[in-house]
Parts: C-alpha cells; sequence; structure tokens
C-alpha cells in the first residue's frame, strides 16, 4: 500500500506537469483569442464604414446578400482561433507528457534505488543522465551508496579479523 503511495505522487507529480502545460497552452489561446476578437472587431467595422469603392447603397446591398462581413468575418475568426487552441492543446499535452515523463523518471529510479538500499541491496547505483539537478541527485545518491558499500566492506573486514583473532 505503502508503494503505491509513493507511485502515486510520482505520478501525480507528472500529471500535474502535464495539466500545467496544457492550461499554460489554453491560457495562451484565450488571450490570443479575446485581443484578436476585440481589435479585429473595430478594424473590420472601420474597414466597412470607410469603404472607398462602394456607396452606401452598394455596402447595404452587400450586407443584404451575404449578411455582415464584420459577423462572417469574426466567426470566421473564432473558428480559427478554436482550431488553434485545438491544436496547442494536442502540442501542449505531448509536450507536457514527455517533459513530464523525462522529469519523473530519474526520481522514480532514485526513490526504487532508495528502497532497495533500504533492504540492504548496497548494489544499487541510479542513472546520472544529464547536468540538471535531478541529475546531481542521482550522483549524489551514487556517491552515497560508494560510501555505504565501502563502509560495509571495512566492517566485514574487521569482524573477519576478530573472528579470525577470537578463533
Amino acid at each position: 500500500w505503502a508503494t503505491a503511495l509513493r507511485r502515486s505522487r510520482v505520478s501525480s507529480l507528472r500529471w500535474r506537469l502535464v495539466l500545467v502545460s496544457v492550461l499554460v497552452a489554453w491560457i495562451s489561446v484565450a488571450a490570443v483569442g479575446v485581443a484578436a476578437g476585440r481589435l479585429t472587431a473595430s478594424r473590420a467595422r472601420a474597414f466597412l464604414q470607410h469603404m472607398p469603392q462602394a456607396s452606401p447603397q452598394m455596402r447595404q446591398m452587400m450586407r443584404g446578400m451575404m449578411g455582415s462581413p464584420e459577423q462572417r468575418f469574426l466567426w470566421d475568426l473564432q473558428r480559427a482561433i478554436w482550431f488553434a487552441a485545438v491544436i496547442g492543446l494536442g502540442v501542449a499535452t505531448v509536450a507536457g507528457t514527455v517533459t513530464a515523463r523525462r522529469i519523473t523518471a530519474p526520481l522514480s529510479a532514485l526513490a526504487s534505488g532508495a528502497r532497495r538500499i533500504g533492504r540492504g541491496d548496497l548494489s544499487q547505483d541510479v542513472p546520472e543522465t544529464g547536468g540538471d539537478e535531478i541529475a546531481e541527485m542521482g550522483r549524489a545518491f551514487n556517491a552515497m551508496a560508494a560510501e555505504l558499500r565501502r563502509a560495509d566492506e571495512a566492517r566485514r573486514e574487521l569482524l573477519a579479523e576478530i573472528a579470525h583473532e577470537l578463533g
């Protein structure tokens, strides 16, 4: 049960990292959508009001035949923003998952190694890939394991000498 709890902590870190990536993508797309919607609405209105070639009757006739060009433009813009949001969500999910796995895999190996050393298996080393803080933890863990192995070997030699002297 305790092992499952520890694994769920690592998994929850992984999923929190993925969730943060996805939320950042959605917030970014939403901010762009709101800004683009507001800016383009005013620009489209200004363009339609100051269209040099069309007379007021021509503009009225175009609106009657096609609907409001402004509204069609804004609808197309909103669709494009939603399309970008879906693509952004997909990219953020993939990138977040890959990043989260790269961060949590060494942590899982470190936790597994610590459990093995705790059970007495002093031969356990963990990968030290990369140059970041997680790799530094791996190097520190391996140095600790090597020191424990040296101390265990010294203890065994001392016990062997004592047994030889007593025997």
